[in-house]
């Protein structure tokens, strides 16, 4: 039986190992795609202090009272940042409400245009269950209402144990392609309020005005498979979809994925590591150039 081999498992000698072999050189195909500005890397700091006056502070305090003041989200004081998130490269204001004995009730984050980004209460759901899957929907767009969001089509519902709650998902889709890492959710607990929103939109690049082919991509990542490792592979289908150039192709890149998703062609790999052992994963081949930009492994 085969088993799948997760990038954390391989180390050095594995993914690292493998994706070197793997991997067209500069001077073939170079990996492109590096994020603007200062790179972020392993060890960086995850976000940054920005100064701002009294003025602008209390104006922070009072976008977010209100926000929870409309949850119904009871908190006793606030304390605001502005910051900018360097792995994201992107400024967000950051407001986390507190009880009278100092503990974190809620947090919220808006980004730098002032729209809602994401949402935690960490109060403990009540014990009783009155909320249904088929109705969590309807709390669901109550609270999309109040919070100034929009959703359309039919969602994903399903019940996340972790949160305690109902997990109501949009996936996000662009110019009739899917964003993976995108999605408006919206979290329900079992009494009807809100448990977390998250509404994640990934900045885009334009559609490539020409698209290269699917059985050109795949004849170049099967042709790069074959000449750089002994191993045996199969090539999935591959499927256009918007992704984050990351350093999967090119180790010496930030580890930081670009804040920019373009658009793709991945395509699905397994590589046979061993008897006993396969690499899953999927190579991202920018859908305009042709150029490898990245990838991902199976966990």
């Amino acid at each position: 039986m085969h088993s799948r081999v997760r990038a954390g498992v391989l180390g050095a000698g594995g993914l690292a190992g493998l994706a070197a072999v793997l991997l067209l050189s500069s001077a073939a195909s170079p990996a492109r795609g590096q994020p603007p500005g200062a790179p972020w890397h392993a060890g960086d700091p995850g976000t940054s202090p920005i100064t701002v006056s009294a003025q602008v502070a209390s104006a922070l305090d009072a976008r977010a009272a209100d926000l929870f003041g409309r949850l119904d989200i009871h908190v006793a004081t606030l304390q605001s940042v502005r910051e900018h998130d360097n792995f994201r490269q992107l400024v967000q204001d950051r407001t986390v409400g507190l009880d009278g004995d100092g503990k974190p009730v809620a947090e919220v984050a808006f980004d730098e245009t002032g729209a809602l980004r994401n949402l935690v209460n960490y109060r403990r759901p009540v014990a009783s269950s009155n909320v249904s899957q088929a109705a969590a929907p309807q709390a669901a767009a109550r609270v999309l209402a109040t919070v100034g969001l929009h959703a359309s089509g039919q969602p994903i519902v399903s019940w996340d144990s972790g949160m305690e709650a109902w997990s109501i998902q949009w996936p996000r889709r662009v110019a009739g392609y899917p964003v993976p890492t995108d999605a408006l959710v919206i979290w329900i607990l079992s009494d009807g309020g809100v448990r977390a929103i998250s509404a994640i939109e990934t900045p885009l690049q334009t559609v490539p005005a020409m698209i290269v082919p699917a059985d050109q991509v795949v004849a170049s990542v099967d042709h790069l498979l074959t000449a750089r490792i002994g191993s045996p592979h199969v090539l999935g289908a591959p499927s256009l979809e918007w992704r984050q150039a990351n350093n999967f192709a090119d180790p010496s890149l930030p580890d930081a994925p670009s804040p920019v998703a373009q658009l793709v062609w991945s395509v699905p790999f397994t590589v046979t590591l061993s008897p006993d052992e396969q690499l899953e994963g999927a190579f991202w081949v920018d859908a305009g150039s042709g150029d490898l930009v990245g990838g991902t492994t199976v966990s």
